[in-house]
């Protein structure tokens, strides 16, 4: 799909107007720029219990510390990975 452009507001003239086509950011590279697909979300967990400072799972500034996430998390990790077909991977 094309789409009419009118420059007539920064021109001051509505005889500058051009057809241009969606902008796809991976239109103009070079073909080996993309060299593997882009990662895509297999599978997700929901866990009720919020992240927070109490729990061990946040920094008192807030940020999120992976090693005990990760740890606290491992299980339900494992079992993740353990879904996603092979040629996902």
């Amino acid at each position: 799909m094309l789409h009419a452009v009118s420059f007539h507001p920064m021109l001051g003239t509505s005889s500058h107007t051009r057809i241009v086509p969606p902008c796809n950011p991976r239109d103009n590279l070079h073909p080996h720029a993309y060299p593997t697909p882009t990662p895509q979300v297999h599978s997700i967990h929901l866990h009720p219990e919020p992240f927070a400072v109490e729990n061990g799972l946040l920094t008192p500034t807030f940020k999120l510390k992976r090693p005990q996430a990760k740890a606290a998390f491992q299980e339900q990790l494992d079992a993740m990975y353990a879904e996603i077909p092979a040629s996902a991977s």
